[in-house]
């Protein structure tokens, strides 16, 4: 019997998990571990750390190895990935994996005949019955009510657990440099917009909030205005561009095709970060909820 598991630190900024293993003869133990642990580890080459997996046999008879990751650097900002990496059995019947103890990101193409797929850009224009399955949601926060008509979004929901800050319905980025735009085509009352979402208590808000274009920060549930600006028109179109994972640049504008940038300086959100995940990006409205936000569109693109 074998146990395949994770020890140190797993979530955020410092983490330092890694792969170990212990053997026994009953499933009761006793373990022996493994004198040459860690046999997965991170620190060095792509990835920061790895851990918390599941072994799998392929019809085959080989085994891999599938778990979380933070690829380090700018990369760590697109939040922990899933890995596999091939794992083999030795002489003296202890497991290993086949391209070393230092997890890296280029590995064999497992079967003959597969391809891994590039990075691909995200647009959802709403003239399905149904929302595209790459959308998340608050759902701690907020019940969410999303409904599609006639080409249009119509988002909002009901808070939970004192929640000032409405409903968010984001993506996970897949690189630390994209961009998001949308178009928001009704006014009024409440917030309707773009955002960079941590939680409840820590997000970025980018949108029409009755007569004005506002960007709000919240940090720890404490909220900043970094612009605001009288706005007129019926709709506008909004965009924000993230850089090395967490330094945020906002932009508007009346056509789509010409864009005007906000602020002098780029906004840096490393305190967005929550323990388990990063910022996502996506939509958000927060105020009446029979009167949602109301969206044509919405594209994120991979920048580099």
């Amino acid at each position: 019997y074998y146990i395949v598991y994770a020890a140190h630190g797993c979530c955020g900024p410092s983490s330092d998990y890694d792969v170990y293993i212990a053997r026994a003869r009953n499933y009761g133990g006793p373990y022996e571990k493994y004198s040459g642990n860690p046999i997965l580890h991170g620190g060095e080459g792509d990835y920061k750390s790895c851990g918390h997996g599941t072994v799998v046999r392929t019809s085959d008879g080989r085994m891999f190895y599938m778990c979380h990751a933070y690829l380090k650097g700018d990369g760590f900002f697109i939040g922990r990935q899933p890995i596999l990496q091939e794992m083999e059995m030795t002489d003296d019947h202890w497991v290993r994996f086949k391209t070393g103890n230092l997890a890296i990101a280029e590995q064999p193409i497992p079967f003959v005949g597969t391809k891994q797929e590039p990075l691909s850009d995200f647009e959802d224009n709403f003239k399905g019955n149904q929302l595209k399955v790459d959308w998340t949601w608050n759902y701690p926060y907020s019940d969410i009510h999303a409904v599609l008509k006639k080409g249009k979004l119509f988002l909002s929901g009901t808070p939970k657990n004192n929640n000032k800050y409405g409903t968010a319905l984001c993506l996970r980025p897949q690189s630390p440099q994209y961009s998001c735009e949308t178009k928001v085509i009704n006014t009024g009352k409440g917030l309707k917009g773009l955002t960079l979402y941590g939680d409840d208590k820590n997000l970025i808000a980018w949108g029409i909030e009755g007569d004005k274009l506002i960007l709000k920060v919240v940090k720890d549930d404490i909220e900043s205005v970094l612009y605001d600006s009288a706005f007129a028109s019926k709709e506008i179109y909004l965009k924000l561009e993230v850089e090395q994972g967490c330094i945020f640049h906002f932009y508007k504008s009346l056509d789509g095709k010409t864009w005007q940038s906000v602020q002098n300086t780029p906004f840096k959100g490393k305190s967005l970060i929550r323990w388990d995940r990063v910022q996502r990006p996506g939509l958000l409205h927060y105020g009446d909820k029979d009167v949602p936000a109301e969206f044509s569109y919405f594209k994120m693109k991979n920048l580099k």
